[in-house]
């Protein structure tokens, strides 16, 4: 995944109260922020094909978020 000019990633996950979902074996478990599958936005699509499946299976309240991520360098990299 490459930055925009900006710096800035854009991402998009699927969320349900405080978890996420990482996609597994055609499924799909509860997981913290470090271990959710992710997508870019042109999959957004695909994420809202897989909030139903979330939804159908119990999960009320899942939806997508969108995550933005800054890329800089790091204070300190001595590289």
């Amino acid at each position: 995944m490459k930055a925009k000019e900006d710096g800035i990633v854009e991402l998009l996950v699927l969320k349900c109260g405080g978890d996420y979902f990482r996609e597994k074996d055609g499924g799909f478990i509860r997981c913290s922020l470090d271990k959710a599958s992710v997508y870019r936005p042109a999959q957004a699509q695909e994420a809202r094909k897989h909030v139903a499946v979330l939804k159908a299976q119990g999960f009320a309240d899942a939806c997508i978020r969108l995550l933005r991520l800054t890329e800089e360098p790091y204070p300190g990299d001595v590289a």
